[in-house]
């Protein structure tokens, strides 16, 4: 009887700490899901801002008056705010930080990459068109209006 007992006392530790694990297992794969939903949806807000800038880009290439690279600059400057608002959103909602990390996750650092190479492109086209209308005071005051906004960011 003595040996029964303790075989079924056994058995029903053994039960039990199964049952931990599993639930820990589980509790871990559920964690890993959330992360890898909040990774897929970091990755298409980086392609999507990554595809505003080279719109941006495209449109200062294109631009002949100081008024086309105010406006384009304004249009990025809103998709920008928009980004900012939905990785916040995603943030709060996943629980998975992102934003002031010092190292961004491994599976994002390619697209922050062709983020930062198009914002790079950019800028050197934006410098360019600042310095053909860098004299007109219309121009200068709108771009210190976006400029700000921009800082706000």
């Amino acid at each position: 009887m003595k040996k029964f007992q303790f075989l079924s006392r056994l058995a029903l530790a053994t039960l039990v700490v199964a049952g931990a694990a599993a639930f820990a297992d589980a509790k871990a794969d559920a964690k890993a899901e959330r992360r890898a939903a909040a990774i897929a949806e970091v990755k298409q807000l980086l392609g999507d801002l990554t595809a505003e800038t080279n719109k941006l880009n495209d449109a200062l290439v294109a631009a002949q008056k100081g008024k086309e690279v105010v406006q384009a600059l304004d249009a990025w400057a809103n998709a920008l705010d928009g980004f900012k608002k939905k990785a916040k959103a995603l943030e709060s909602k996943k629980g998975f930080k992102f934003l002031k990390k010092k190292e961004p996750p491994e599976e994002i650092k390619p697209d922050l990459e062709a983020f930062m190479n198009s914002v790079q492109a950019m800028s050197e086209n934006l410098q360019a068109k600042v310095e053909l209308f860098k004299e007109n005071p219309k121009f200068q005051k709108r771009m210190q209006q976006v400029l700000a906004k921009l800082k706000d960011l």
